[in-house]
């Protein structure tokens, strides 16, 4: 059976506004692992995550009361969705690893795989992710999983177009590298 939750976004946002428990326990039990596994591209472990997911929904919910606006047609899912993204990168910034600023003289490189990366499950996609430096990681996410482009990206992380290029770029190269690797294992 359906939660009446699931109909009605604008009932859930309306209860959630007045401080009604049971919807803001809902929203998080329903979009808590959405939530972890946005966080976990980005950071790399589960603990990490975890901790990270957690300042999200505090900044949900303190949006939900102070800033956020319902919009027909809009989406809370989708709101929590980039605040995750959000507080990822401050996280990994607190972290202080570094993007390093090259040149561009690599950008003409193939493009992974995708088809590769297709046929592999979500948990092995999730791995294969997760042994990309933190840089790399982080601006492919952005801009092949969430559709950034390098100059948003450049603006997010701090860092120059030039630097958003070549870190995808290089995070590609070492794909093709661990996916070449790993289709021999498999």
């Amino acid at each position: 059976m359906q939660h009446p939750y699931e109909k009605d976004e604008y009932r859930l946002y309306r209860d959630c506004k007045q401080g009604n428990h049971a919807a803001q326990r809902w929203i998080y039990n329903a979009y808590y692992p959405m939530a972890v596994a946005v966080c976990l591209r980005y950071v790399g472990s589960v603990s990490d995550a975890e901790e990270v997911v957690a300042d999200c929904f505090i900044s949900f919910f303190k949006a939900l009361q102070q800033t956020f606006r319902y919009q027909d047609g809009g989406s809370m899912k989708a709101y929590l969705k980039k605040i995750a993204v959000n507080q990822s990168l401050m996280f990994l910034r607190k972290q202080r690893h570094s993007f390093e600023e090259m040149d561009e003289r690599y950008e003409q490189v193939a493009d992974v795989d995708l088809d590769a990366l297709g046929q592999l499950s979500a948990k092995d996609i999730l791995k294969v992710l997760q042994r990309l430096p933190p840089g790399y990681r982080t601006v492919f996410n952005m801009y092949v999983l969430e559709g950034y482009s390098h100059a948003e990206i450049a603006e997010a992380l701090h860092i120059s177009e030039a630097t958003s290029r070549t870190q995808l770029m290089k995070a590609k190269l070492q794909l093709q590298k661990i996916l070449s690797t790993y289709e021999r294992y498999v």
